[in-house]
């Protein structure tokens, strides 16, 4: 088990029988994750990420727009900048609004929430006066708080107690209930059980499952257990509580079962908050542009591609967002200043770093401790980034890499139906309007966004560089998903790259053209990465 971790999920509700979710427009919301801490060996992996990834619960789930939430993450979430936005819900919220606190950190028995200057812990009182002054007819606060267990021997007695960080009991979210009416608190373990992560999952165990509930649409209608259409409050705890329980002995923990089973989060018999405009995360700086459910030939349907493109198969997708454009290099280098060019996998039986800095074809340099865009390149398209690189990207973005599957349906969609065989067209004699490629490039990357996008609004899907997407490489689609999922499975040592690039001629642009060319541990000069995000 990696850094133990417990969550606590503080779901607060001022309530008359059977509350229904507000509209986002009487939604509001604040998300905080620590995972950076003066003194640093109190730091921890996974927390900023869980907020991160929260906050597309409120934006992708429940269609908030960026003024009815917030984000504090790491360095901003000092002790004065929590009070403020606490402050901020309380100005905000009217009756009959609703409001989600999610927290992600650590936590002492009388300070829930321990700041980035962790010798001002937030205290008990704080949080409880801020509840009590939020005037919402409902709030849902959560928190992921780390417990002590396994920080004892990183030396941080001198700047903090270890032995004092720890969860919430039983009876303290009770008593922290009680602070409004209509709270309900919900935590990931009792206070003086340890909570912990898996590296599979590179969250806390507990946000994982809570993830998985509110964000995936199969799990939430199994959660839904008298399958009245309705998700509640408590029928969402019951579920992670019972997922929680099959990876390790956590108990996750309700201060009130009875107020919790009127809490409605999500209801199946209303049309769903999903957002039709493309829409720019405030915390990536990423445009993500919604993808449709649908169905689609996947695979050589022009009769000019290769045996792997074969045979060709119907897959059907649930909708889902993409970015709109390849990472930039101004993009991603937000990610490697948030968590540094970290070493995963190997080459050659060799260690090697996400992003192959040393590469003189890397367009990103290091300078003071910092990672920033050589001159003119900010715009360009990330390249020398490996698989491991571009999947970390994506899950410190909230997102994750596309299947292959997503990526072809995505790059060849077509209004009105059918398939583009190129991203935007099927003629090879207008693709230099929609690509840079062998014949339109100039020997080397170009800006995102300055060719026409496809039918969906995205760019340089042909062309440009290459993109990794999750799969492994297999020879043909014999045995393929048909539901729009990664194939994982076999002993292939490669992964799949899509869509071709600023040096390779416009067959391989085709839409359903698939590659491997190098190992996943190999950052190449147009190696680059697109994310997706599953509402």
């Amino acid at each position: 088990m990696k850094t133990t971790l417990f969550t606590i999920a503080l779901l607060l509700a001022i309530i008359p029988p059977v509350l229904s979710q507000p509209g986002p427009g009487n939604t509001w919301g604040l998300c905080i994750g620590i995972s950076e801490y003066s003194p640093t060996d109190l730091n921890l992996d996974w927390a900023d990420k869980d907020a991160i990834e929260f906050s597309t619960f409120l934006r992708y789930k429940l269609g908030l727009d960026e003024s009815h939430y917030r984000i504090l993450k790491d360095r901003e979430a000092y002790s004065e900048k929590i009070d403020d936005h606490l402050g901020w819900l309380m100005l905000k919220a009217k009756p009959g609004d609703r409001v989600y606190i999610f927290y992600a950190g650590h936590g002492k028995p009388n300070s829930p929430i321990l700041p980035y200057n962790s010798d001002v812990a937030i205290s008990k009182k704080t949080i409880t006066d801020a509840l009590a002054g939020i005037k919402a007819r409902d709030i849902i606060f959560i928190a992921d708080a780390c417990y002590s267990g396994k920080l004892a021997g990183r030396g941080t007695r001198d700047a903090i107690d270890a032995k004092e960080l720890t969860g919430l009991s039983r009876g303290l979210i009770v008593q922290m209930a009680k602070a409004k009416k209509g709270t309900v608190i919900m935590t990931s373990a009792d206070g003086i059980q340890e909570a912990g992560e898996l590296v599979a999952y590179e969250n806390g165990i507990f946000t994982y499952h809570l993830m998985q509930v509110l964000m995936n649409d199969t799990y939430s209608r199994e959660a839904d257990s008298n399958k009245d259409s309705k998700l509640t409050l408590y029928e969402a705890y019951q579920a992670v509580f019972s997922a929680v329980q099959k990876d390790c002995e956590q108990q996750p923990q309700i201060s009130d079962e009875k107020l919790s089973k009127d809490i409605v989060l999500m209801s199946w018999d209303m049309p769903g908050p999903f957002i039709r405009q493309p829409y720019t995360d405030p915390a990536t700086g990423l445009t993500l542009v919604p993808v449709p459910a649908g169905s689609f030939t996947m695979g050589d349907t022009f009769g000019d591609g290769k045996d792997y493109e074969k045979p060709t198969q119907t897959v059907s997708l649930s909708a889902f967002y993409m970015s709109q454009t390849e990472i930039t290099n101004a993009q991603f280098c937000r990610f490697l200043n948030a968590k540094g060019n970290q070493t995963e996998g190997e080459l050659s039986d060799k260690s090697v770093t996400w992003l192959d800095i040393s590469d003189s074809d890397c367009r990103i340099e290091k300078s003071g401790g910092s990672f920033s865009p050589k001159s003119g390149y900010g715009d360009h398209p990330v390249v020398e980034v490996t698989w491991y690189g571009a999947r970390a990207y994506c899950r410190w973005a909230g997102g994750r890499l596309p299947s292959e599957a997503e990526w072809e349906y995505a790059a060849s969609y077509k209004k009105g139906g059918g398939k583009h065989k190129y991203a935007g067209t099927s003629s090879e004699a207008s693709l230099g309007t929609y690509a840079w490629y062998d014949d339109h490039r100039d020997s080397k990357t170009h800006p995102v966004g300055k060719k026409q996008p496809n039918d969906l609004g995205l760019y340089d899907m042909s062309g440009n560089v290459y993109e990794w997407c999750q799969d492994d490489w297999h020879e043909n689609y014999k045995g393929a998903p048909t539901d729009g999922r990664a194939w994982e499975t076999g002993d292939s040592p490669y992964r799949v790259l899509r869509g071709g690039g600023w040096d390779y001629y416009g067959q391989y642009c085709r839409s359903s053209n698939r590659d491997y060319f190098t190992f996943p541990g190999h950052g190449r000069h147009f190696n680059g990465l697109r994310l997706v995000l599953v509402p």
